[in-house]
């Protein structure tokens, strides 16, 4: 994709004096010499509707705002996997899982997970989610169940935010953006027009969305400064602009580690709360994740259920005998 310069301030601003017809002309030429005449589909699931103690006025979903629309729980796993399935079938790139609410609990979060392992590999990168505010972990993991897009949007400039919300914050959005990235998730973010803002707001809602990526490449600036070098990459599938995610250690300290776990082509078997085991088959590439339970309570109270799904090791080697390396 050809990279074009941002407008200045002012430059931006100097836009709204041209005629409509004019204005859509030249953003139709900008958007197909950077894009090209491709359509990227998306569709979104609906996935738990209503009841949002947040108060965006803006949001159907918002209890404060008495909008007539269905009200549900977290769908069921069957029924989530189905839809997910469904999607999948047509030419759609982005299959995106959105909820209402401030963020999922664990135990939905769990489900969640579980729904995204047993996906066909097909499928699984083309699925995102706007699940709220979640934590790093929280993330991480969603991340480790192959979830590789995270939305998130920004709604609106920092000074205007208070006049359409009062129950979370500006820097509460950007820093779950900002924990996204740092997951390794690719994020889509974005805002709303015609909130109350003016045109200068609008503009800065659009400057400080551009400063959150200028903060990666900040901290990839400062790591290289500090010594530390790149020394893997994993690039994403389905992935706007062919983004990378990579990794940096100081010189002499690379672990293989982290190269088999991104690449996912090496059996890794994982010990401990909140792990995941990832079997591969050299055989057919297959690949099936086994989760540990995350919080040491639920690890001590149920680790009879964590060795039994332990004994899907051996089973799926008993399934997907490995190929020899060596013909000697």
């Amino acid at each position: 994709m050809e990279m074009f310069p941002a407008a200045t301030p002012a430059q931006a601003l100097a836009l709204l004096s041209l005629p409509d017809a004019r204005l859509f002309e030249q953003a139709a030429r900008l958007r197909e010499a950077a894009f090209g005449r491709a359509v990227d589909l998306c569709a979104i699931i609906n996935a738990r509707s209503g009841n949002c103690a947040m108060d965006c006025r803006f949001c159907s979903q918002s209890r404060h705002n008495h909008t007539p629309i269905a009200v549900f729980d977290l769908l069921p796993d069957d029924a989530l996997r189905e839809r997910i399935l469904k999607l999948a079938a047509l030419p759609v790139n982005h299959i995106g899982i959105v909820t209402s609410g401030a963020a999922l609990s664990e135990a939905e979060l769990a489900h969640l997970r579980a729904v995204l392992a047993t996906l066909p590999d097909a499928a699984r990168p083309r699925v995102c989610a706007s699940l709220g505010r979640l934590s790093a972990a929280q993330l991480e993991q969603l991340a480790g169940a192959g979830l590789t897009r995270y939305h998130h949007n920004l709604e609106t400039a920092q000074s205007h935010y208070p006049r359409v919300c009062t129950t979370q914050t500006w820097e509460q959005r950007r820093d779950t953006v900002l924990r996204a990235q740092r997951a390794g998730l690719t994020v889509c973010t974005g805002g709303l027009f015609g909130l109350g803002e003016s045109w200068e707001e609008r503009r800065k809602a659009l400057e400080q969305a551009q400063q959150v990526g200028q903060m990666v490449s900040y901290a990839q600036k400062q790591l290289m400064q500090s010594g530390w070098m790149p020394y893997y990459l994993y690039k994403q599938r389905n992935t706007l602009g062919n983004l990378e995610n990579t990794g940096y250690c100081k010189p002499g300290c690379e672990g293989r580690y982290n190269i088999y776990i991104m690449d996912e082509t090496q059996t890794i078997l994982a010990a401990g709360a909140g792990a995941v085991t990832k079997l591969c088959s050299n055989r057919e590439g297959k690949l099936e994740r086994i989760f540990n339970y995350k919080y040491p309570f639920e690890y001590v109270e149920q680790f009879d259920e964590v060795l039994k799904r332990k004994d899907r090791v051996v089973d799926f080697f008993e399934e997907n005998r490995p190929l020899p390396l060596r013909k000697d």
